[in-house]
């Protein structure tokens, strides 16, 4: 199948990381320290909290936790606890239910929120482009990476519904800068919340980029 007009990340691009994270075997570079891990947190209902990964380039197998199983804020601070080393940044979706873990996991570890609502003052690498808020910055930002032609070298693990949910979201240039299709219209074309994807994302902004 072809990509969809204005998809806003490449399939190619991200299957390129994917065939990468696999020809490692699946596992970091010896020594590589996880130095950020993304949450996208979701609590009852079908959507998923997600933990995503990262050792500077590469990106680690994802932690995927049914909304049933997050009873409060307080599970997703201790499962996020549990997998993260003390120094590790956690960069938290803070819209909606990841407000409350975000208080719990301030005192623990350096935390970053993500508000993707907020106002963007970034450019794109053209530095002609803005961005019409946080959120489409971000997921610019990752397509940028992944752009074989910036030799970043991502490694993304090989999962299908992750290469859906990057795949999946299109965009626009208004006036306001590039825009970024609504995640909920994303998620009634998939039927499901694309977590895994948006978990990537937060964990691929470096933590100096989100303020």
């Amino acid at each position: 199948m072809e990509d969809a007009p204005w998809q806003l990340i490449p399939t190619a691009h991200i299957k390129a990381a994917q065939a990468r994270w696999t020809s490692m075997g699946g596992v970091p570079p010896v020594g590589a320290i996880m130095d950020q891990m993304g949450v996208d947190v979701r609590r009852g209902g079908r959507d998923r909290t997600v933990l995503s990964p990262r050792y500077g380039k590469f990106f680690g197998a994802q932690r995927v936790y049914p909304g049933r199983m997050i009873e409060d804020g307080d599970k997703v601070v201790q499962l996020v606890v549990g997998a993260t080393p003390v120094n590790t940044t956690i960069v938290v979706d803070v819209i909606g239910v990841g407000a409350s873990p975000m208080d719990g996991l301030k005192n623990l570890r350096p935390a970053v929120a993500m508000n993707g609502a907020a106002a963007s003052t970034a450019r794109d690498k053209t530095g002609r482009l803005g961005f019409m808020n946080k959120r489409a910055e971000w997921h610019w930002k990752v397509r940028e990476m992944l752009d074989p032609a910036n030799g970043e070298d991502i490694a993304l693990p090989d999962d299908p519904e992750l290469l859906t949910d990057l795949s999946a979201p299109t965009w626009e240039l208004t006036r306001s800068g590039i825009k970024i299709e609504a995640k909920e219209d994303i998620a009634a074309r998939l039927h499901r919340s694309p977590d895994k994807g948006d978990s990537l994302v937060y964990a691929a902004i470096p933590c100096g980029a989100v303020n």
